[in-house]
Formats: structure tokens, sequence, C-alpha cells
């Protein structure tokens, strides 16, 4: 038996190694582990390296989600805003509501409670639906209303959009908050309508939450997430 014993220090090169030495092994079939390693090579240098360290990052995180299935006043989120993210996402979904043709509105929370003055906020949105263009501002309100023609209660109607709010927390109490929203409801007449708009809340301080409501009645059920964006 002819032993040939272990090779020596850098005798192995990349001549010496077949073409499939990765092709020729398992294949994985879903998504590394985050404490899978890689091979790389640091100028030159053959170093590991965790997946967790180079795997892409989505546009947004997920920070917190409410699932509704049965009547509330309204949808708070609480205490989420912080300086871990600079801007936040909110989408909701599958929204129905208890009044025919009430209206979405947003307030927001800061540490000293939430705001609900009659000169708290101002909005625009401009909207289309299929029997008309309507359009609504309010410069001096106690909320920002988020859509205009109301949102039908009927089984098949729904309400469902996005809100982005810049900023909300702030390095500085120099700046009023801003927010921006699209959403897409089915009204009280059975129309399709869409729209988007813009809100501003008239404070510097810090916002730390929002509260999600209707004008009158309830929100019967919904889907609602707040995501932070990795900006």
């Amino acid at each position: 038996v002819l032993d040939l014993g272990s090779p020596s220090d850098d005798t192995v090169t990349a001549a010496k190694l077949n073409t499939d030495i990765i092709s020729g092994q398992t294949a994985l079939t879903a998504e590394p582990d985050d404490t899978d390693e890689f091979l790389v090579s640091d100028a030159g240098t053959i170093k590991r390296i965790d997946y967790s360290l180079i795997k892409g990052g989505g546009r947004y995180t997920l920070l917190s989600s409410q699932i509704v299935s049965s009547a509330v006043s309204y949808v708070d989120f609480t205490n989420v805003f912080s300086t871990s993210y600079i801007n936040y996402k909110i989408v909701f979904d599958r929204l129905r509501v208890s009044t025919d043709g009430t209206d979405l509105e947003f307030q927001n929370y800061t540490a000293s409670g939430l705001l609900t003055g009659s000169s708290d906020y101002a909005y625009g949105i401009s909207q289309t639906r299929t029997n008309t263009s309507p359009s609504d501002a309010n410069a001096t309100a106690a909320y920002i209303r988020v859509n205009h023609y109301g949102v039908g209660n009927a089984s098949t109607e729904t309400a469902a959009g996005e809100v982005i709010y810049f900023d909300p927390v702030g390095t500085g109490t120099s700046h009023h908050k801003l927010m921006i929203f699209t959403t897409t409801n089915a009204d009280a007449n059975g129309n399709a309508v869409g729209g988007f708009g813009n809100g501003r809340v008239y404070t510097t301080s810090a916002l730390t939450g929002f509260r999600l409501k209707v004008a009158s009645g309830n929100i019967d059920s919904g889907r609602f997430f707040l995501y932070g964006a990795n900006d």
C-alpha cells in the first residue's frame, strides 16, 4: 500500500480542484440560515463569513401588526415611532366599516398624548371614482382624512391604502410632521374610488404613534401593518 501522507501547505491549488466541487454537492432548497457560512477572498486572504452579513435587506422592515376581526372604535399603534427609523409606512387592507359612507381619519400621539384639537392637522385629498372626481381639503382640522366620498359597508365593500410618515420623530423640534397617502375603496353607492393626498401635523414635538378611526361607527374588521423604512 502506497501511503502518500497528507499534502503539505499550499500544495492544493486551484488547478487540483475538480470543476464540480460546488455543483457536485447537495443543493440547498431554501434561503440559507443566518449562521450558514461562505468563503470569500479578502484581498487575497481566504476568510469565512456568515450569511447574515451578506444577505440583502428589504426596503421595509415589519415592526408591528394588528388584525381586527370584531368591531372596534379605532386602531391604535402607540409608542411605535422612534429614532431607529427615519420614515415609516402603514399598510391597511380588508378594512370594513359599520356605518355606510363613513370616512377614514388619522390622528397622532406625542409623549403628551393623542392630538385631537380642532387645529392640530391639515390635509388635502384628490380622488377619482367611476362617476366623478371629487377633492377635499381642510387647513385646520382635528384629524387627517384619507378619503372623501365614504367607505361603503355592504358585505362586498372594503377599503385599503398606504400611508407614509416622513421623519415623524425628527432630530430636532423645528419642523411640523408630514405624511402622504394612497387609498382605494368602494363607496356607499357601489362606485370604485381611488385617491391620494397629504397631511400635516401642526406640532414640532416627536410623534410616538397614530390612531386610525372612522368618522362615525366602528371598524368591523381589517389588517393593519407598520413598517420602518431602511433608508
